[in-house]
This record gives structure tokens, C-alpha cells and sequence, in this order.
């Protein structure tokens, strides 16, 4: 029985000695083994991230101890995501967009053209109501989202700017902004659209100037629909609309006004 002691004891000896991990080293540990797992995030939305390994967020250490974090690479791209299928705009896809006459094959080429090579430019599509502005614009955002990774936001000019108005004295004011200011890429719907019998406003032609200034400076890009023609926009607000102009150049397109263009009359 001694001897079989002995032996054990002077078996273990032989081994290796080991330093127990400490607080940091245990912790990096657990870290380095949770980011390596993989998630099923992908098979979700279809959008792969190598970084966070599609589970959407990371795992690091603060001040001693365990944090989660979104994944910088990946969650808000998959809000667009979400957010394209949620309101029912993913199905406005380049395939999607019926072509019935010349017209609309040239405006398809041109914007397929844009977002393939949209680069530091803007995309304008102004003119006649119900004839796909808004389905090319949003076939463009997906197209961005998806083939170069960029971060999208929709403004609803009715909508967005109705509620901002609201706020112009309230501190929220500059925060909620600021989303769309400083996103990769904005789209804004229906821009100057007001109730029938009115106009724009002041207080819209502020609000533009000021959202697409600071896009212009920070050369962002944006994509913009509206039903009035870039000249028309220039009318109401000559600096709002020289930018829009200025930015998008090629991309700066317009369809005349015809109520056989417009698909919801049909």
C-alpha cells in the first residue's frame, strides 16, 4: 500500500506544475471562448458577419467583469434588415420593377447603374406620381444594404418632418435628428410632400436644408424621391435644391408628368 503511495506521489512530481489562471486571465478565457462560437443569425436574415460570427453581439470585459455588446460590424445593418422586411419594402426589388415601356427600362438601367457605382454621389428621382420612384429607391437601399454592407435609414418627409416640426423647441429635438443626419445612408420619401392646397413651409425648407447640409458636408450618401422636379425644388428653396442638384448630377433623374405613368390608376 506504501509503496503504491510512494509511486503516485512521485508520478505527480513528474508532472508539469501548473500556475492557477488569474481574475483576467479567466475572464479573457471565457471571452476568447464564447466569441468563437457561431450563430444562426444568418440563416435568418441572409446577411453573413465574420466579426461578432452572426450572433449579432460580442462578449468583453469592464472593470473586472463580463459585458455584452452589440456587434459593431453587423447589428445595425440587420435593423435594416429588419426593418426593409417589417414594413413590407423588401419585396421592391430591381426584378420586382414591371417595365411595360421604354421609359421605365431607361430609368431601371440608370438607377441599377447608380447602385452599382454610387460612390461619394446622391440619387434623385423626381416627377409623376405612382410611377415606381419610391420601388426603385427601395430596390437601391437593399442593394446597399446587402451587396456593400452600409446602414440605411427611411424619412418619410410627411411623416418624419410633421413630428420634428413639433419638437424644434424641445431638446429631443437635435438627438432624433441627428439619426438621420449621421446615418451611412438615408432615403428621404416624398420630399416638400404637403397636404393638397398647401406648400411647403418655412419651417420644411429649414428642416431640409439643415438634414441635407449636413449630409452634403459629411458627404454622405442619400437618396431622395419626391413629386416635384429638381427645378421645382430650386423654386422653393434655391440652396436645398443646388445641393440635391450638385450632389447627384447624372443621378438627378425626372418623369414627366403623365397620369398613364402612374401605375395605381391601371
Amino acid at each position: 500500500m506504501m509503496e503504491n503511495i510512494t509511486k503516485i506521489i512521485t508520478d505527480e512530481m513528474k508532472l508539469p506544475s501548473t500556475q492557477p489562471y488569474s481574475e483576467e486571465e479567466y475572464l479573457k478565457s471565457r471571452c476568447d471562448s464564447y466569441n468563437s462560437t457561431t450563430g444562426d443569425l444568418n440563416e435568418k436574415d441572409g446577411f453573413n458577419c465574420e466579426f461578432c460570427r452572426n450572433k449579432g453581439h460580442y462578449m468583453l470585459t469592464v472593470d473586472g467583469e463580463l459585458r455584452s455588446r452589440p456587434c459593431p460590424k453587423c447589428s445595425n445593418i440587420r435593423k435594416s434588415i429588419h426593418f426593409l422586411r417589417k414594413s413590407g419594402l423588401s419585396k421592391c426589388t430591381f426584378e420586382s420593377f414591371k417595365i411595360e415601356n421604354e421609359w421605365q427600362r431607361n430609368l431601371l438601367r440608370t438607377v441599377r447603374n447608380y447602385s452599382a457605382n454610387f460612390g461619394d454621389k446622391w440619387l434623385f428621382i423626381g416627377g409623376q406620381s405612382g410611377s415606381g420612384k419610391t420601388h426603385l429607391c427601395t430596390a437601391v437601399l437593399q442593394e446597399l444594404v446587402f451587396n456593400h454592407r452600409k446602414e440605411i435609414l427611411l424619412f418619410e418627409w410627411a411623416e418624419k418632418s410633421k413630428k420634428l416640426k413639433q419638437l424644434i423647441n424641445d431638446p429631443k429635438y437635435d438627438e432624433e435628428l441627428s439619426r438621420y443626419k449621421s446615418v451611412s445612408v438615408l432615403y428621404i420619401d416624398d420630399l416638400f410632400k404637403v397636404k393638397r392646397g398647401e406648400t411647403a413651409t418655412a419651417a420644411d425648407v429649414n428642416l431640409a436644408f439643415e438634414l441635407l447640409d449636413y449630409r452634403d458636408r459629411e458627404n454622405l450618401t442619400t437618396i431622395i424621391s419626391s413629386e416635384f422636379s429638381i427645378d421645382d425644388i430650386i423654386s422653393i428653396d434655391e440652396a436645398t435644391g443646388g445641393r440635391i442638384k450638385y450632389r447627384a448630377q447624372e443621378y438627378a433623374l425626372h418623369i414627366g408628368k403623365d397620369r398613364g405613368k402612374n401605375y395605381r390608376l391601371k
